[in-house]
């Protein structure tokens, strides 16, 4: 059974994604899977204007570091926000 990621922390999503990117954040919108528990969406909206979206599976790692979240992290580009479950096209 995949364990749930709700307990992570948007700061420690953000600085996984400054790991990832190595631009840093200004704000983060996260939606959680309704269909599948632990997995979830994020949209990162960058300092330099630009935007980053990820997919973090429901059996990703246990999250406790930014490098942790950095290696979970799935680049794709949502259809619409929030996204519906399956709606993901991956880079």
């Amino acid at each position: 059974m995949a364990k749930s990621n709700d307990h992570v922390s948007d700061d420690l999503l953000i600085r996984g994604i400054h790991t990832y990117s190595g631009i840093e954040v200004e704000k983060l919108r996260r939606e959680p899977d309704p269909e599948v528990d632990g997995a979830m969406a994020l949209h990162a909206t960058m300092v330099n204007g630009s935007y980053l979206q990820f997919f973090i599976s429901a059996h990703a790692p246990e999250l406790r570091t930014p490098d942790n979240v950095a290696d979970a992290l799935e680049e794709c580009d949502f259809e619409q926000w929030p996204p519906k479950t399956g709606a993901l096209r991956f880079f």
